[in-house]
């Protein structure tokens, strides 16, 4: 018997069979995933040859096929009177089996059910035996490794009719939540197995699903209750890291899709209003949680300190108070999880960040939207997804914005009461006296009008012209911080181990003294200027509000951490073996053995393998938090006092804010030549420039350093690079009648004026040596009787 209606007349008659609704249906299956048979010959039918449709033009297709009376696949079984098979590895592996010749017809009549039926989903793989503690079925009873199994067994297939069902299966389904929705039904876990099963689905990142499935069922992702998503982050967080990093894979790879080939590119749309751009990043918030909870946490050590709930508090209540519509806030809140206590997520952060996105980014745009609370969607509520030079340009927006307003309210305060004070925060030294006339000035900016450190800083050292345009403040801030961290001075120590300073504890200077140092760090980010301090990592933890814990005296007091690591994990009688109390000793300003007593009576208290966890808690803790108190709690004072209201502390984490202040040490000239300009008749192909680069890249590290700190006044790379650096390179001789205009995102214009003989390669070499280094022309004579080649570079 024919399996189809072939002649015009069995068209007609199966036609006047069939009922104009279920005959849509027959036509809209052939023309979406066809009718399952390999040697099906039907020219409007997917398994037949035909391209497949999306839903919107298979609908229309098809009531064009009604009107001419196009063929149809008799075969073809009506999927409203199909059973309502829920799906099981098993089952379909049976069913397979069962398909003779060929013809997976019954196969695509479940999956086309079960895909777009919730019912069906929510009661598919679900996990009933031996579910182990601490597992995704722990969570969430679906059977990882069934649903798994079962993907992989429907790949091996190699049929393009079973990736068409389940698509169109995806989008009928996120039509039935859309309605759900609507309705206000109440959705409960089980509303979330669906979901999982279309997540595991290893063919996700396919193009195929990019166009309508994926985004669709994103918007259902997205718009899924905050309690139900933090049960799905928490299932996420039981996977493992590379079963979390292809989910994360298929979203990042959407958003490089829309911004390469969706309206951004077509015709400018800003990436903020494009709703499968932002519905992605709201998934990738999820699995970012997931990310963390699911990753190595602090040790759960049985002593906490008393201020870690508050800080944590803090931090939350911040985020709030900046911004009220931040999602993430509230999903935190929901999942308990304290973002401090995690020191290595399930992904790494870098993975979270999409380049093409970074660069798409209008932050203008995106600032504004975060700034003024309104309903369009900004990034940097979403700070995860963000490089640290895309947020720092965020700041420089926050900070010139409060710049610019203060400059405003200064000059309106000035023209209502008859004076007109400076704009800028203006400070004047004297070289013989920095320390003092900085803390002097700072201190009475303090009492009186804390809010000039708002305003744009500027320096002026006492009897010395010049107008300070960034290179006067720079040298400003290189000179205190080589006082303030001289270690004469006795307000920290250094570890001779990790090259790194942390507050003496036994220090004599007033807190007055601390807070500069706090202010100077708070300025220095304020006004784009990187410090060369070293402080450990410890430090930006405390001052985003986290207390020290054990885990930072690695980088802080590494002798110290080996110590403590080695007692937790002794094996043997802790009490006889090493013998030691509550009571440590330290030493002080003049060198002179100090006791503390780490608990009341500690000195006659044992430590032993019942209470190792606590001495260890409370070492740390003396160490990073209470020996450290007073001094650390006037520093965080003075840089509070700039950066309050900053959304520094919302979207930077503190390895980033580390590298904020102080910079990055990785040395690409490559970078720095590539960003270079050139003037005065000089290009990257002139001889002279050619030669100079030369010379450049043959430079050691330490000479790359000088070379950076001679065009910078520091030997800190910007965040983002060197390329971040706009050197411009002219001839020497009269200056050019270029302008230089320095864009806002750029951290420095430079300009070399440079004269180069063209040859004898080591007088270049010299020449630009000695030029560089000494900052005065240097003279090289190749022969007594030759003219003395000169290399002039200026700064």
């Amino acid at each position: 018997m024919s399996s189809e209606i072939t002649s015009p007349k069995d068209v007609k008659d199966s036609i006047r069979r069939i009922s104009p609704e279920l005959l849509i249906k027959k036509y809209f299956q052939q023309l979406t995933s066809g009718c399952g048979r390999k040697n099906c010959s039907n020219k409007k039918c997917v398994s037949g040859g035909f391209v497949a449709m999306n839903c919107e033009d298979a609908a229309v297709m098809a009531l064009k096929c009604i009107i001419e009376k196009a063929q149809i696949c008799e075969d073809q079984v009506d999927p409203i009177t199909s059973s309502d098979q829920v799906l099981s590895y098993s089952y379909i592996k049976k069913l397979i089996e069962s398909c003779d010749n060929g013809n997976f017809l019954p196969l695509l009549h479940i999956l086309g059910k079960a895909f777009s039926s919730p019912d069906l989903m929510n009661k598919s793989f679900i996990a009933t035996k031996n579910i182990i503690p601490n597992s995704p079925e722990s969570i969430i009873p679906l059977d990882y490794n069934e649903v798994i199994d079962f993907y992989n067994l429907l790949l091996q297939l190699e049929l393009e009719p079973i990736e068409n069902v389940i698509i169109n299966g995806i989008i009928a389904l996120a039509s039935s939540f859309e309605i759900k929705l609507k309705t206000n039904t109440l959705f409960d876990k089980t509303d979330l197995n669906q979901f999982v099963i279309i997540l595991l689905n290893p063919n996700l990142h396919s193009p195929e699903y990019f166009e309508c499935a994926l985004p669709n069922i994103l918007q259902a992702l997205v718009s899924l209750p905050v309690n139900l998503q933090a049960i799905l982050a928490t299932y996420l967080s039981k996977l493992s890291s590379s079963s979390l990093k292809k989910i994360l894979d298929v979203f990042q790879q959407l958003i490089t899709v829309r911004i390469l080939t969706g309206p951004h590119a077509t015709n400018g749309t800003f990436v903020n209003d494009d709703r499968n751009i932002t519905n992605s990043i709201k998934m990738i918030k999820i699995i970012y949680y997931a990310s963390i909870l699911g990753g190595d946490m602090e040790k759960t050590l049985k002593y906490s300190h008393s201020a870690d709930k508050k800080n944590s508090h803090d931090i939350v209540e911040l985020s709030r108070a900046t911004s009220p519509k931040n999602t993430c806030v509230i999903l935190e809140d929901f999942l308990e999880v304290d973002l401090s206590r995690c020191r290595k997520p399930l992904i790494p952060y870098d993975d979270f960040i999409n380049d093409c996105l970074n660069d798409a980014i209008e932050m203008s745009v995106d600032y504004s939207n975060f700034k003024h609370g309104n309903d369009k969607f900004s990034f940097l509520h979403f700070p995860f997804v963000l490089k640290t030079s895309t947020k720092t340009l965020g700041l420089f927006y926050d900070n010139r914005v409060r710049m610019y307003s203060e400059r405003r309210i200064t000059l309106l305060t000035g023209l209502l009461q008859g004076h007109i004070p400076s704009p800028y925060l203006k400070l004047v030294v004297r070289r013989d006296h920095l320390i003092q006339d900085s803390l002097v000035g700072l201190e009475m900016v303090a009492q009186d009008e804390p809010e000039d450190f708002k305003k744009q800083f500027f320096v002026e050292f006492e009897g010395e012209q010049g107008i300070d345009e960034g290179g006067v403040s720079k040298e400003f801030f290189q000179l205190i911080i080589e006082e303030l961290f001289n270690p004469d001075f006795g307000m920290f120590t250094l570890n001779e181990t990790t090259r790194t300073y942390w507050f003496h504890p036994t220090s004599f200077e007033a807190a007055s003294q601390f807070m500069l140092i706090g202010v100077l760090f708070g300025i220095a980010i304020y006004n784009s200027i990187i410090l060369d301090v070293r402080f450990p990592a410890v430090l930006y933890r405390k001052l985003l509000g986290y207390s020290g814990k054990f885990e930072d005296l690695s980088s802080s007091h590494p002798e110290i951490y080996f110590s403590l690591n080695q007692l937790l994990s002794y094996n043997g009688n802790v009490k006889e073996d090493i013998m030691a109390s509550f009571q440590i000793s330290y030493s002080d300003m003049f060198g002179s053995t100090v006791s503390h007593e780490l608990i009341e009576g500690g000195k006659d208290i044992e430590v032993t393998n019942q209470n190792r966890e606590e001495y260890v808690a409370l070492y740390a803790d003396f160490i990073l938090n209470t020996s450290v108190k007073q001094q650390f709690d006037a520093f965080k004072k003075g840089f509070d006092i700039v950066t309050s209201h900053s959304i520094l502390k919302k979207i930077f984490r503190p390895d980033e804010l580390e590298l904020l202040v102080c910079g990055s040490q990785i040395y690409d000239i490559n970078e720095l030549e590539n960003a270079t300009e050139y003037d005065g008749g000089y290009s990257k192909d002139t001889p002279v420039i050619r030669y100079f680069w030369q010379v450049i890249h043959e430079m050691s590290s330490d000479q790359a350093k000088q070379f950076l700190n001679f065009t910078t006044g520091s030997d800190r790379v910007p965040v983002g690079g060197l390329s971040k650096l706009k050197l411009i390179i002219a001839k020497n001789g009269e200056d050019s009648d270029r302008s230089v205009k320095k864009d806002p995102w750029i951290s420095s214009v430079e300009i070399i004026k440079l004269e180069l003989p063209v040859s004898d390669r080591t007088i270049r070499r010299r020449a630009v040596e000695a030029g560089l280094f000494s900052r005065r022309p240097a003279n090289f004579t190749k022969e007594p009787e030759e003219k003395t080649p000169v290399c002039y570079i200026s700064y």
